[in-house]
C-alpha cells in the first residue's frame, strides 16, 4: 500500500444507496476527529471484495486493521484470520441496522459456505441481488 504510518484507507462498498453513503460518513467523522490523510476507495460489494481490495494493495511488510461491528464482526475473522498482517477490532453499534439480522445469520452461515467451496456462488448471487436494488 506505501502510504505511509499516518495514512488511513477506507475500503469502502461501490453499491451506495441512494440515502447513506457509507464512505463519506466514515471519512467525514475521521476528518472531524483531525485525520488529514484519507484514501478512499470503493471497491466490492459486499466484504469478501472489500476485504480482498485491501489485502490485494498491502506490500509483504504492511499491515491491515480491519475495524468491524460485533455482528459484522465473525465474518471478518472467518476471511482474514489467515493472515499475519491482519489485525481486527471491533466496533460498537450498527452502522446499517436493517442488515443486523442477516449480519448474526452469516456469523453462522457464511464459514459453512465457504467451507463447502460455494464462496464465487454467494458472490454471484450477493452481485445479482445488488444489480437489481434488491439489498
Amino acid at each position: 500500500m506505501a502510504q505511509g504510518s499516518n495514512t488511513i484507507v477506507l475500503v469502502v462498498s461501490g453499491f451506495i444507496e441512494s440515502h447513506f453513503d457509507e464512505a463519506e460518513c466514515y471519512k467525514k467523522a475521521l476528518e472531524e476527529s483531525g485525520v488529514a490523510n484519507i484514501v478512499l476507495i470503493r471497491e466490492g460489494m459486499e466484504t469478501i471484495g472489500q476485504l480482498e481490495s485491501a489485502l490485494g494493495r498491502l506490500n509483504w511488510d504492511d499491515s491491515l486493521t480491519v475495524i468491524a461491528s460485533l455482528p459484522h464482526w465473525p465474518r471478518v475473522w472467518w476471511l482474514t484470520h489467515h493472515d499475519a498482517r491482519v489485525q481486527r477490532q471491533i466496533v460498537v453499534g450498527i452502522p446499517r441496522p436493517k442488515e443486523l439480522v442477516t449480519d448474526l445469520i452469516l456469523a453462522i452461515a457464511f464459514p459453512m459456505i465457504d467451507s463447502i467451496g460455494l464462496r464465487g456462488w454467494w458472490l454471484g448471487r450477493i452481485e445479482s441481488k445488488r444489480a437489481k436494488g434488491k439489498i
